[in-house]
């Protein structure tokens, strides 16, 4: 069952997911336990999202040509490099590590990058890759970071999902994110923001 501002409705959950997502070039998501939190007590995400994250999760690195996260985010979550999709990994330092398997390329930005990669924060890594044709961007990162490209309006919209309780509004009301759409797929609460109140 949907349910959004426009009623109640039975859809397959993966083909409105992926419509209510389509459309949107740069990405960003965050995933929240009942208590708005992004973490766990180990540090990651794991454990916090359920079936229906994953295929949201999914649909978002679906539609998008390269995943960008941070070396902190990728070693905490463990195994994130996409199958078929590209991966750019922004560090402190440079990196040989390719954060699992998969087929597509993976960037290593840092400060002290070559070739053009040098980036000094998640706004300037994401500006390298839109320069490099990159036009469609799924950017999974902590809070800091997904702030960070919220208030540059870097993010055409972040998507916060909760399966558990009302973590999802909670989080929102604590870092006053500006919420542009509500919907509840089955157990999961879906809100859209597009910037900071």
């Amino acid at each position: 069952m949907i349910t959004d501002s426009l009623g109640t409705y039975e859809q397959s959950e993966l083909s409105y997911l992926t419509a209510l997502i389509s459309g949107f070039k740069i990405t960003g998501s965050l995933v929240v336990d009942s208590f708005g939190s992004t973490v766990n007590a180990l540090g990651n995400s794991r454990g916090i999202g359920g079936e229906l994250d994953l295929k949201l999760l999914k649909c978002l690195r679906g539609q998008s040509q390269i995943i960008y996260t941070s070396g902190k985010t990728a070693r905490a979550e463990g195994t994130i490099r996409p199958k078929k999709k590209d991966l750019a990994v922004l560090s402190r330092k440079l990196s040989s590590e390719t954060y699992g398997a998969g087929l597509g390329k993976v960037l290593n930005l840092s400060p002290l990058s070559g070739s053009g990669l040098e980036a000094n924060s998640v706004y300037q890594g994401l500006r390298i890759l839109k320069g490099m044709e990159y036009q469609r961007i799924q950017c999974e990162f902590g809070a800091a970071g997904t702030f960070e490209l919220l208030e540059a309006n870097a993010l055409d919209v972040l998507v916060i999902s909760c399966e558990q309780g009302d973590g999802a509004n909670l989080f929102a009301r604590e870092n006053n994110l500006e919420i542009a759409a509500k919907l509840r797929v089955a157990e999961l609460t879906i809100l859209m923001s597009t910037g900071r109140g």
